[in-house]
């Protein structure tokens, strides 16, 4: 069934766990630009469309000012395949501040989602902030084909 986790795939995260503690990506997926936004602005909700089955490990997010308030006022809202949302208040979507989100030392939110060919995530932004500012989201992603290239040379 598209979407379930194929076996090779959990044998390559127990081992790589086991050895080194965390998994890195192969890819990183950048959502195009969300433009500079001023005090109070929306942005345009912008697409990236999954090309190949794999795996959503992390969002990486930054912001130009990149300060503490910047990273406050900032607050994104990502959906995955047009009726799920990644952060809610247990009924409705909800936008989550960078700094809570990725902070500014840490830089990003650890995940563990299959991506599946075809569907798209979606991401979009709310300044909060009295700064104008431009926002950056990246999804980072490991092809279940870099797990098979992966295991072969181990």
């Amino acid at each position: 069934m598209q979407g379930e986790w194929p076996q090779h795939y959990l044998e390559y995260i127990m081992r790589t766990l086991a050895a080194y503690g965390r998994i890195g990506a192969t890819k990183l997926l950048t959502f195009p630009s969300f433009g500079a936004l001023t005090a109070g602005a929306f942005s345009s909700p912008q697409t990236i469309r999954i090309r190949e089955p794999g795996t959503i490990l992390g969002i990486y997010g930054d912001t130009l000012n990149a300060t503490a308030p910047a990273f406050a006022g900032l607050q994104c809202r990502v959906q995955i395949g047009g009726t799920e949302y990644l952060w809610t208040d247990g009924q409705s979507p909800t936008y989550v501040s960078l700094l809570s989100l990725v902070g500014g030392a840490q830089n990003w939110f650890p995940l563990l989602r299959r991506a599946i060919p075809g569907v798209d995530w979606v991401a979009d932004f709310v300044n909060n902030s009295a700064l104008t500012d431009t926002p950056s989201l990246k999804l980072a992603f490991i092809a279940d084909a870099d797990v098979g290239r992966q295991m072969k040379q181990q």
